[in-house]
This record gives C-alpha cells, sequence and structure tokens, in this order.
C-alpha cells in the first residue's frame, strides 16, 4: 500500500542486487531479503542509511560491515547510518550523498519489510 511504482522484475531474489544500484539505501524494518540488499549496497560502496528499529534494518543501524577494513580510508565514520525518522532520513540523505562519489546522482532506494 505504501509503494508508489511496482517494477516485476521476475528475477526473485536476484533483483536485491538491483537495489544496490541505486544512488543511496534507505533500509527500514526487513528480514532476509533486507539483509542481502544492505550487503549488495555494502558491496558496491553505496549510502546505507537505516531506520533504527526491529528488523535488520535496526540491527546494522550505526555499525560498519567492514570491521578493521574501511570501504573508504578517507572517510573513517563511514558506516550504515542509523536514524529514528523518515525526516531524518531525508535530512541525512541530502548531506551525505554526494560525499559518495559513484551512484550520488542516482535515484535513492528504500528497502523495507517485504524485501
Amino acid at each position: 500500500p505504501y509503494t508508489d511504482i511496482a517494477l516485476p522484475t521476475g528475477l526473485g531474489h536476484g533483483r536485491n542486487m538491483l537495489v544496490a544500484q541505486a544512488g543511496a539505501v534507505i533500509a527500514v524494518g526487513g528480514g532476509p531479503g533486507t539483509l542481502s540488499e544492505i550487503a549488495f549496497a555494502w558491496l558496491m560502496n553505496r549510502l546505507i542509511i537505516a531506520l533504527r528499529g526491529p528488523g535488520w534494518a535496526g540491527k546494522l543501524a550505526d555499525t560498519s560491515l567492514d570491521v578493521g577494513r574501511p570501504r573508504f580510508p578517507d572517510k573513517p565514520d563511514d558506516r550504515i547510518y542509523g536514524v529514528d525518522s523518515a525526516d531524518e532520513a531525508m535530512t541525512l540523505l541530502a548531506e551525505l550523498r554526494p560525499l559518495y562519489g559513484q551512484g550520488a546522482n542516482r535515484a535513492p532506494t528504500v528497502v523495507d519489510s517485504w524485501g
């Protein structure tokens, strides 16, 4: 009911790699599909913002997936950025998106508990 545009891909879980092609990923709640989308986005060096709360988004908010091996040596605070509201996510997105270079001009994607 909250989806603006649904894109049936026929790719099954392979669609999770498509999510990582976005300019940024905002994760909300989530099960194993959301976890996969977050992992692909991390591997693709995308900005990831996660809503603190239940699910994988909340578990990974404010953490780095590569402990001891930063993705970006010039960004020592790089992590999955945790937020408490949609407004905070949008503010952080506007602030950080230009710093993440590749993919910064692409539209952000919201991954949710259906992923």
